[in-house]
């Protein structure tokens, strides 16, 4: 397979269709895009004030776009936007004192080749950075799915892993002070399920946070209660998914590899056993809790695929109609994760991960700590990627080893490795090359 991250900046534009350019692989080989992730819209490398949420999944077809968002306002009173849509992967909502909250813009992609992805904007959009997350591939078959009541859905081929999200609806706005809702999670049929939810400034209930390792999507509703769905069936056509009723929307992955799992805050290499082309990794950020903690809002996503990594951070821990609400967000496009408790344009972050690269010897993801404060946060993954090849390069320095039946090579890899290997037969017989015999 191949993956592609792109930190996209957007300019204030209204109708108009702008070009991406650079869709290449691991290997700077570009590839066609057949489906994309999209995450987050705010500023870029800044903290801004107030929490906002994005994900969107887009299909490049037509009716295969699915977005959802939610911004938020409390300068002088509070005032929220959520929305979700079936045609557009994000949608740029603004909260205002006035009217509530207007849609500003949104988009979608419209055309996808060779190292190239279009996005047509419909709307007098707003300057802001996006992550996209770029997937194809000959070997990647890939389906989205739309589902409110569980049921089975057919992919036309074999799923291994699906991501997932909360989707909220079709097409619809709310306005006013009830808050919004947002889940992510992913399943794989080797690793099972894990997900991740986040409610903020919800009537009656506050601001909250949930995650588990036995669901493949979760969210909080304004009763403080969660609602689930997982994979019950991984078929040969398709998979069935189980649990609560409530909108979502699911891109079903076949033709390649995927294993996900949970590491700990200060681990600086998680072993997947693939040969990784891309790496999504997410937390709620604090300790494994299978209950609904009402302490605070808080999600972080990070992407990496080898080359660019990302991260969008948001969250909430003051609610009520007063400018002292405090939510913040935050995207990078140079760490892979970062936690911090929400205090508004003054939030400092007190834990940082960045990622360092794969390792294709050792079939990992590894990546170091800026800064820890060491409070045990569990983190989930999924890695995405192909069966992992035998070294094809054992160029190096030879060294014979006394009492040993075998050369060890040092490898010329980076890292640098050791393998044994044969040593050649001196007297083997070989057809002489001449008149004679």
């Amino acid at each position: 397979m191949k993956a592609c991250v792109k930190v996209y900046s957007a300019p204030a534009v209204g109708a108009v269709t702008e070009t991406i350019t650079g869709i290449v692989d691991r290997d700077g080989a570009p590839f066609t895009t057949l489906a994309c992730i999209i995450l987050g819209y705010t500023g870029l490398n800044a903290i801004n004030r107030y929490a906002k949420w994005l994900d969107g999944f887009d299909g490049i077809a037509p009716s295969t776009h699915w977005g959802n968002t939610f911004d938020e306002d409390n300068d002088f009173a509070l005032k929220d936007i959520c929305g979700a849509f079936g045609d557009r992967p994000f949608l740029d909502l603004k909260a205002q004192i006035t009217f509530g909250g207007v849609i500003e813009g949104g988009g979608y992609i419209s055309a996808a080749r060779s190292g190239e992805i279009d996005i047509t904007f419909d709307g007098n959009t707003r300057p802001g950075a996006m992550i996209i997350i770029c997937l194809g591939g000959d070997d990647l078959q890939q389906k989205l799915i739309f589902q409110t009541n569980p049921a089975a859905a057919t992919c036309g081929f074999e799923p291994v892993a699906v991501i997932n999200k909360y989707q909220g609806g079709t097409g619809s706005v709310t306005t006013g002070g009830s808050g919004g809702q947002f889940g992510f999670g992913w399943a794989t049929k080797s690793d099972g399920h894990f997900g991740a939810a986040a409610g903020l400034v919800e009537s009656g209930a506050g601001n909250e946070r949930f995650q588990r390792t036995d669901k493949a999507l979760s969210f909080i509703d304004t009763s403080s209660s969660h609602s689930d769905k997982t994979v019950s069936v991984w078929g040969s056509n398709g998979l069935t998914f189980s649990g609560d009723s409530f909108a979502s929307a699911h891109l079903a992955l076949g033709g390649i590899q995927a294993v996900s799992g949970t590491w700990s805050q200060g681990d600086t290499s998680v072993v997947t056993g693939l040969d990784n082309k891309l790496v999504i990794v997410m937390s709620f950020g604090h300790a494994s809790d299978s209950s609904i903690l009402t302490d605070q809002a808080e999600i972080c996503i990070g992407v990496f695929d080898g080359s660019q990594q990302a991260s969008y951070w948001t969250g909430e821990i003051t609610i009520g109609d007063s400018a002292t609400l405090k939510g913040a967000r935050y995207m990078s496009d140079a760490t892979g994760l970062r936690f911090a408790t929400p205090n508004g344009s003054s939030t400092a972050f007190n834990s940082i991960f960045t990622f360092s690269g794969f390792n294709r010897v050792s079939q990992s993801f590894t990546g170091t700590w800026a800064s820890d404060d060491s409070s045990g946060r569990q983190l989930l993954y999924i890695a995405l990627g192909d069966i992992p090849q035998p070294p094809n390069d054992l160029s190096g320095i030879y060294k014979v080893v006394k009492d040993k039946t075998n050369d060890t090579v040092y490898s010329s890899q980076d890292p640098i490795t050791t393998e044994d290997v044969a040593i050649p037969n001196p007297f083997a017989m070989t057809h002489f090359i001449g008149d004679e015999q």
